[in-house]
């Protein structure tokens, strides 16, 4: 049973992949959208993601979608460890190469060290430093520095895993800190390890998202 019900959801899952990037490749026929959502979309696909972020954000969105679709806490909770494996399944080894999201805060601790959240661009998800800052000094400390809260930038690095707490907690391929399981399904933050974060700069003809 348990096999059958991993199978439905995966199948739901590619179906939904599926789906966005129709959605990507020939825009919405909907036509009656408000002018901000279609403003919104636009800017947001105006600017190619790499393949594999595009691939992520499709299994982090469509995932939430089955979970809102549960009827109880227990199914939620099955999609929440389906959306785990799923990740796992996708073998990008928790790298990241040139993802662009966009700078939603910037601060420092006692230390001086600096934490930052960056929103992935066409995702939910999130991706920020609170458990591990980034070291005062530091060539990265000194790029992040130049930056400003709403700046579109392209980021390099890798996700955490969760740490080994000797089998008490289930282990998660992409270490997330939400307190609660909708939190970690409709907006996820998970913590990362920044190699580089760069302001974006755009070719000719692409959009940049306006700074909010």
């Amino acid at each position: 049973m348990k096999n059958i019900q991993y199978l439905e959801i995966k199948k739901i899952t590619s179906f939904l992949i599926i789906s966005f990037f129709l959605v990507l490749a020939f825009g919405s026929s909907d036509e009656d959208e408000d002018e901000d959502d279609s403003t919104n979309i636009e800017v947001e696909i105006s600017i190619p993601l790499p393949s594999e972020q595009v691939s992520f954000s499709a299994l982090i969105d469509s995932m939430y979608n089955v979970y809102e679709e549960q009827p109880n806490d227990l199914k939620k909770s099955a999609v929440k460890k389906a959306r785990n494996s799923l990740l796992e399944e996708m073998k990008f080894e928790r790298k990241v190469t040139n993802w662009i999201g966009k700078l939603t805060d910037m601060s420092t601790n006692d230390n001086g060290n600096a934490n930052i959240d960056i929103s992935l661009l066409g995702s939910r998800a999130e991706v920020e430093t609170t458990a591990y800052p980034i070291t005062l000094g530091t060539n990265l400390y000194n790029d992040i520095s130049s930056l400003s809260t709403g700046d579109t930038v392209v980021v390099c690095g890798s996700f955490y895993p969760s740490p080994d707490y000797m089998g008490k907690y289930e282990f998660e391929y992409l270490y997330e800190k939400s307190y609660t399981e909708s939190g970690s399904m409709s907006n996820p933050e998970f913590y990362f390890r920044f190699k580089s974060v760069e302001k974006f700069v755009p070719s000719s003809g692409q959009i940049v998202p306006d700074s909010q």
